[in-house]
């Protein structure tokens, strides 16, 4: 699960899926980017850093879902996806909110969602004052 969106609702699944191993993700994008220039122009893509993940050998020839509060641009999702099959992983994904509008990947959604969304949800705690 993402180490900010993924704690509380990886942690209900879990206890109600009865899972009993859990793994977090650390992800972070550079500063630089906007959304709405990468989103005009694909070409401007950045890639998220990967800070904290579990070994490939914690994740080989295992079913790894990964947990966030939401799927925007998506390329959270697929960063960690591609890194869980990369270590010979069967990944699926799971998020609260959706939203089909702003992901940047028309062939890729995720494998699980609560609901569909174009709104931008503020999740509590997640966005502290002063900080982007």
């Amino acid at each position: 699960m993402l180490r900010n969106g993924g704690v509380v609702p990886g942690g209900m699944l879990a206890e109600a899926l009865g899972i009993q191993d859990l793994y977090l993700a650390d992800i972070v994008f550079p500063k630089e980017f906007e959304v709405a220039q990468q989103r005009a122009d694909p070409r401007f893509l950045a890639w998220p850093t990967i800070r904290v993940f579990p070994d490939a050998s914690l994740l080989h020839e295992r079913k790894i879902l990964i947990v966030s509060c939401a799927w925007g641009t998506g390329r959270c999702m697929s960063t960690l996806r591609n890194r869980v099959s990369g270590a010979d992983g069967t990944p699926y994904t799971c998020v609260l909110h959706y939203n089909q509008q702003s992901n940047l990947f028309k062939e890729e959604k995720p494998d699980f969602f609560a609901a569909v969304t174009d709104a931008w949800i503020v999740y509590p705690g997640k966005w502290k004052k002063g900080k982007t």
